[in-house]
């Protein structure tokens, strides 16, 4: 006999959550299964891909390709700039919660500091890389080379845990604590730290330039902070702007967030999201075993097809990309994908009251973006995950502040720090905006 109505609702709202549970679990024995393999077979890390494991291009071989403890001890300065003879100096900020960032500086080009602009620009990295994708290509072809030698005084930032970067005051990378972020902490901490110091060394408003996560940072930061650090920063282009990914065309994306990859992660404890280890390769292996996706090019179906990476530097990138994130970091994206609004990190009902003092996470409303910084935005027709569709709605939420667009029809993701043609596709749109900002 059922009890009251009350009752009856009580427990069919209990039975509902039993069985959405049954599901969700179910679905993930597959995973588990995998996990479970690890503690079966002795696997050597960097030993290239593993055994039984169908190969996906681009991820198993990457650890034949990098020493970690060798590649980047000697500093983004020494590896990637000083080689091509321009001036470089290394520099350690801490932030307040005691991460120690690396930031590189580029004072002047190859032709010296006669003609200097003096105008400090501040380049931010995306998600799994670091100050080097500003440097790969080389004098002419990467950023950080081309405003050098039109006079910009050129800043690189690192965020905390990526190679370059020097660790935490107390923490090491064994413990959780120090993978327990993410973007909220790199714009309210990173970012803050960084342009502070970059503006006590310079005393000049900072033009600022962000790839893919480095603008995710921006926009928290600037609508979180906006009296703080507006009043420092002159303009800043917006290359393939994540904010919103509610149109993301990666079928890859889809289905890892859609599955929760993120929270098998947390279920697991694993908290650095690290593509050279065994763990993540095996996830990876779960996403790829989906019928009709075919991982074979797992770059082009993450991010989009590529226009103008050049395929024979491929193994010179693999030798810094891709560099190493936070597991909380990735779930962050994860949860923007799945619930459409750009808001800060959902911890679930309880912890949101305890962080939050509401049930639901707090949004990032992009209309609160300062109208005193004025934005550039820089987006692909090929992006997989800056969609257009999404940066078309983030351009009209940040109209009071927008001055222009540069869109580029044949351009992905990786195209605008990758390409060897970015010089002419685009970057002297976004130094002639430069201009324009500085002669005002």
């Amino acid at each position: 006999m059922m009890g009251p109505p009350k009752y009856r609702d009580t427990l069919s709202s209990h039975f509902g959550k039993f069985m959405f549970f049954l599901v969700t679990l179910m679905s993930w024995v597959h995973v588990i299964d995998a996990l479970g393999v690890l503690q079966d077979k002795a696997y050597v890390l960097g030993s290239g891909h593993h055994q039984g494991q169908p190969q996906i291009s681009g991820i198993h071989d990457l650890q034949a390709e990098r020493s970690f403890q060798d590649r980047f001890k000697d500093g983004l300065c020494k590896l990637l700039v000083e080689p091509h003879g321009y001036p470089c100096e290394e520099y350690t900020v801490q932030t307040d919660d005691g991460f120690k960032l690396a930031v590189q500086h580029i004072p002047y080009g190859l032709a010296g500091s006669i003609g200097s602009k003096e105008a400090p620009v501040f380049l931010q990295h995306g998600i799994m890389a670091g100050g080097e994708a500003w440097l790969l290509n080389g004098p002419n072809e990467s950023f950080a080379f081309i405003l050098a030698d039109l006079g910009f005084d050129v800043w690189i930032g690192n965020s905390r845990c990526v190679d370059w970067s020097h660790g935490h005051e107390y923490l090491n990378s064994s413990n959780p604590a120090f993978w327990d972020w993410t973007f909220d902490e790199l714009a309210a901490y990173d970012l803050s730290a960084m342009m502070e110091f970059v503006y006590s060394k310079s005393s000049q408003k900072i033009l600022y330039v962000g790839h893919s996560m480095g603008t995710t940072m921006l926009l928290a930061a600037l609508i979180e902070q906006a009296t703080q650090l507006a009043d420092i920063v002159r303009g800043a282009a917006l290359v393939c702007p994540v904010a919103l990914l509610t149109h993301v065309t990666s079928t890859f994306d889809q289905i890892a967030a859609h599955l929760f990859l993120d929270q098998v992660y947390t279920l697991f404890h694993i908290s650095e999201f690290d593509l050279h280890s065994d763990v993540v390769n095996y996830l990876i292996d779960t996403v790829c075993a989906v019928p009709n996706l075919d991982c074979s090019h797992l770059l082009a179906n993450v991010a989009g097809e590529s226009c103008c990476v050049d395929k024979d530097r491929v193994p010179l990138y693999l030798q810094y990309y891709p560099q190493p994130s936070s597991t909380k970091n990735i779930a962050h994206y994860a949860q923007i994908m799945r619930k459409d609004p750009f808001c800060k990190y959902d911890f679930g009902l309880i912890q949101n009251l305890a962080h939050y003092h509401q049930p639901i996470p707090p949004e990032y409303i992009l209309s609160k973006f300062p109208r005193t910084v004025p934005l550039l935005m820089v987006s692909g027709l090929q992006d997989a995950i800056s969609n257009p569709v999404d940066v078309a709605t983030v351009t009209q939420r940040l109209q009071q502040s927008v001055q222009g667009s540069v869109i580029l029809p044949e351009y992905a993701h990786v195209d605008f720090i990758l390409s060897r043609t970015a010089n002419v596709d685009f970057w002297l749109n976004v130094t002639s905006w430069f201009e324009s900002l500085i002669n005002l």
